[in-house]
């Protein structure tokens, strides 16, 4: 069987190692080890040479080349006819019936290859790497604890199974394989890393830190090296340490970006935004045309209350790249925690057409939209972001704020509802969802919204102040709205909306002269409400004095030409 053997193993080597690739990602493994101790993977089996079989192995060797895997399980199927004995052949059926995603069939003949051939290491390695895959734990350990035993040494059977002991979190076992790689002498950065870090999972610092050096004279220019030492001070809380070790790191190498950026972190956290400054300014002096650097120079103007120059910054990113949104979309941003409504749409408009499929800056514009009252175009805006990325922090609420604008309450109950599901203590959106169960009269639901949102936040004047108002308005324990309302004008005694509230309330226990003072008061700092207009019209009118209930219901008008309650009052059409 010389011949075939050779024939057959000359066409295999040709993909040998697109196959050793494939065996280690089957196998789950995380490590790809360098300079595995060169093991004869298929040696000599007692076959005797058939030129029938060696010419279906190479037809099916190149159906395979090809991936066409079934005519290749075919040829190799025939090729058994007149070679049952043949591991190698098993081996490559095996192959096949993986390729095929049959892995219980290649299962079934991986384990008679290692009947046929108790030492071969190919059969044994996928074997155990199809117990892996098929989540058999522990058959996939004995397997390639056998295959350890058979070949002693060998660094891939020994990342393959400190990778297993590490999903399985046996870690001193995990870490007993991979220091047997280093006392080979066989470690590369992956090792290094995966045991440095095991180390520090455990907090055995001293070793973590010893690791990482050892990861750092082996190969100097790994970033993940330094940034090993780093997570070592970090764990121990040493953030001086740890603001030392990246700035040595960065002068060593100027192109480490990450360490940077935990060097920037460090010194937002530590309150030197100057220095933080400084790393980016050297970098963007290096690389004008940096704009990731200039967008972050730009933010970290920001942080230090510097808006002057963090838009100096922004703009000369747009300059740099004017087909970038990235720079459009800092200025809107920036815009925005500014109130320059206007300023906000040019900015997030040009960056979601550069970019439409920017979900922040489809948010932002919905929710600008919302501050300048246009719940129509904030919806739209918003269900742009919810098509792209429906779990954006806060979306599902802002798509239920916009729909309450609209009027459209079943369907902003709907988000309102997901958003509490998916955050329970989320009280903003319980008040806003108790406030659309009120428009619906659902009053129950109403009450133990505002009454759970309360026992969350008991100091919040604005849940004190809707509750209040949603029971005055149905005129319901009054007493209780009453001493609501009384609470949140204690944190904000002009509040205009508070103020209504509590003139609301006297007016519903029928103290209009207490209610008429309120309202005047509430008038006084809000003369755009419609509704408070209307309430002082509403007192007028009980206190007799009608020539100034028809005033202030026309002001109502005014602002609110469709106020059908007014139009009622004022005996006018409400079509």
């Amino acid at each position: 069987m010389a011949n075939f053997k050779n024939h057959f193993h000359f066409m295999k080597s040709i993909f040998l190692k697109q196959k050793r690739l494939a065996l280690m990602i089957l196998a789950g493994a995380t490590i790809q080890c360098a300079g595995p101790a060169q093991i004869q993977r298929n040696p000599e089996n007692k076959s005797v040479h058939n030129p029938q079989a060696e010419q279906l192995v190479i037809r099916g060797a190149v159906y395979e080349l090809l991936k066409n895997y079934q005519a290749a399980l075919l040829a190799y199927q025939e090729a058994q006819l007149y070679d049952s004995t043949s591991v190698s052949l098993y081996n490559a059926i095996a192959e096949t019936y993986i390729a095929l995603n049959r892995r219980e069939a290649a299962l079934q003949v991986l384990r008679r290859a290692a009947q046929l051939d108790p030492k071969n290491l190919e059969a044994r390695g996928l074997l155990a790497a199809l117990y892996h895959q098929l989540g058999q734990i522990d058959n996939a350990i004995a397997a390639y604890e056998e295959l350890e035993k058979i070949a002693p040494g060998d660094v891939e059977v020994l990342a393959n199974l400190a990778a297993i002991y590490l999903s399985q979190q046996q870690f001193a076992k995990a870490v007993e394989k991979l220091q047997e790689i280093v006392d080979l002498g066989q470690a590369n950065s992956e090792v290094w890393l995966q045991l440095g870090t095991v180390y520090l999972s455990q907090n055995d610092y001293a070793r973590a830190q010893q690791t990482f050096e050892s990861f750092l004279q082996d190969s100097p220019d790994d970033e993940r090296a330094y940034l090993g030492i780093g997570a070592v001070y970090r764990a121990q809380k040493d953030t001086t340490a740890m603001i030392r070790w990246y700035e040595k790191s960065l002068e060593e190498n100027e192109n480490f970006d990450t360490v940077r950026d935990d060097l920037k972190s460090l010194y937002v956290k530590t309150r030197q935004p100057q220095k933080a400054i400084a790393l980016y300014d050297r970098l963007i002096a290096k690389d004008s045309t940096n704009i990731t650097a200039l967008i972050d120079l730009g933010q970290l103007y920001l942080d230090a209350n510097d808006s002057v120059k963090a838009v100096q910054s922004f703009e000369r990113a747009i300059r740099q790249a004017p087909d970038d949104p990235r720079g459009y979309f800092s200025l809107g941003r920036l815009s925005f925690s500014s109130a320059r409504w206007q300023e906000t749409l040019k900015y997030l408009h040009k960056a979601v057409e550069l970019n439409s499929r920017m979900p922040g800056g489809w948010v932002l514009l919905g929710l600008t939209q919302l501050q300048l009252n246009n719940p129509a175009e904030a919806k739209g805006h918003l269900e742009k972001a919810y098509a792209l990325s429906p779990d954006f922090p806060d979306l599902k609420f802002y798509l239920g704020l916009a729909y309450n604008q609209l009027h459209e309450r079943e369907k902003a109950a709907e988000f309102l509802l997901k958003t509490i599901e998916e955050d329970p203590d989320n009280a903003n959106a319980m008040g806003t969802l108790a406030s659309v169960y009120d428009e619906l009269g659902r009053y129950s639901a109403c009450d133990s919204l505002y009454e759970q949102a309360l026992r969350l936040e008991p100091e919040n004047a604005t849940l004190l102040n809707n509750f209040a108002y949603s029971l005055s308005e149905r005129s319901a324990r009054l007493d209780e709205a009453l001493a609501k309302v009384q609470k949140a004008l204690e944190k904000e005694p002009r509040n205009g909306a508070f103020l209504d509230t509590i003139g609301w309330i006297y007016f519903k226990k029928q103290d209009y002269d207490t209610a008429l003072r309120y309202l005047l008061e509430a008038i006084s700092v809000r003369d755009t409400s419609a509704e408070v207009m209307e309430h002082i019209g509403d007192v007028y009118e009980q206190l007799g004095d009608l020539d100034n209930a028809r005033a202030y219901w026309q002001k109502a008008l005014k602002l609110e030409g469709d106020r059908k309650s007014v139009l009622q009052k004022l005996g006018q059409p409400t079509n």
